[in-house]
């Protein structure tokens, strides 16, 4: 853990030296691996929040939280929903609980770098707008029901 600490000082301060708008994707930052006892030029943070900050920023940091937190709080806010089924809210619970999984996962490797935790957030993306899409036509399909009796 320790060569975590030291490889995410030297991150900060290529950090602060662009806070606002970052590196860009191929940004790397000099970087002392105290294990191997050499100094080397690495685009790799193991964290999440500082790989995205030296990448692309505060703004691309909050622009991808944005749509992170809101599909999260969607996921909680149907859980309490009638029109879902019961499979349906199982499954709707594993995928809160994988990103919270990968939420603590990014403390130490750069999640929205790699691309199997890409893909996990990507599904669970896709999922709420599926459950979204069926609350909504059951919700059409409910009152129309009551209308008609």
């Amino acid at each position: 853990m320790y060569n975590r600490y030291v490889e995410w000082r030297y991150a900060l301060k290529e950090i602060i030296s662009s806070p606002i708008i970052g590196h860009g994707f191929g940004a790397t930052f000099w970087d002392y691996n105290w294990v191997v006892g050499f100094s080397e030029r690495t685009g790799y943070i193991h964290n999440a929040g500082l790989a995205i900050l030296l990448k692309s920023g505060l703004v691309g940091l909050i622009l991808l939280l944005i749509p992170c937190i809101g599909y999260f709080l969607k996921g909680l806010q149907y859980l309490k929903s009638t029109f879902l089924t019961a499979k349906e809210k199982a499954y709707l619970r594993a995928s809160i609980a994988t990103m919270l999984f990968i939420v603590i996962m990014g403390y130490t490797t750069p999640v929205f770098l790699q691309r199997d935790e890409s893909i996990y957030i990507a599904l669970y993306w896709c999922f709420i707008i599926s459950i979204e899409h069926e609350i909504t036509e059951r919700q059409k399909f409910s009152s129309l029901t009551v209308k008609s009796e």
